[in-house]
């Protein structure tokens, strides 16, 4: 992300009701300004199958899209 450093991962659960279940798959990056005083999150959420696809359609979002002003 422009300007917050971070980490991004890919974290895939299972969301239930009832008899029906559905697998997703979720990109989500987690950052912090230089001093620790401000606290970053974008979680996007898509079906499993469609991760790959998901993750690339969102890349430039995901990398520089959203500028953080940062102080």
């Amino acid at each position: 992300m422009d300007g917050a450093k971070g980490i991004f991962w890919q974290l895939c659960f299972t969301v239930t009701s009832g008899s029906q279940s559905i697998a997703i798959g979720a990109p989500i990056f987690v950052g912090a300004n230089a001093n620790g005083s401000v606290y970053y999150l974008v979680l996007l959420e898509t079906e499993k199958s469609n991760m790959d696809a998901f993750v690339n359609a969102t890349a430039p979002i995901l990398k520089g899209g959203i500028h953080w002003k940062l102080s």
